[in-house]
């Protein structure tokens, strides 16, 4: 994994369900990090939800594997995020998170934009935000 070479600009939140995906696109994700063609980043969160693995051989692995990807900041999602790895959103942000929780989700499951309780969809919608908020 390469941090200093990003030919393409192009930076990617890798979301947790994602890390120990076995697929043949994540697969090329991961070649085309090491390569230096892109950028795979992580947020708070990631480390935050893998924390919570039960199993802890597997919550070391998870961890090691992602123990060198350079963390994004976002905004701040209360119950999940760790404040000492975020910044407070402004209220641009919040009205482009919300936008983008607009655009990703069912009319049923955005009604309250990132006041849920679980937080799931805000963490989602802040990663689909972070490149635009930090360039």
């Amino acid at each position: 994994m390469s941090v200093s070479s990003n030919r393409l600009s192009k930076r990617f939140a890798l979301d947790t369900n994602l890390v120990e995906r076995e697929s043949e696109a994540m697969s090329r994700l991961w070649e085309l990090d090491a390569d230096g063609w892109i950028q795979l980043v992580k947020t708070d969160a990631l480390d935050t939800e893998l924390s919570g693995t039960s199993d802890p051989i597997k919550r070391e692995r998870l961890r090691d594997e992602t123990a060198g990807m350079l963390e994004q900041m976002g905004p701040v999602v209360l119950g999940h995020s760790r404040l000492d790895h975020t910044v407070l959103g402004s209220d641009e942000d919040a009205v482009h998170l919300d936008a983008v929780i607009e655009t990703l989700l069912a009319p049923a499951r955005r009604e309250d934009g990132c006041s849920s309780s679980s937080g799931g969809d805000c963490l989602r919608g802040r990663e689909v935000l972070l490149p635009r908020r930090v360039g």
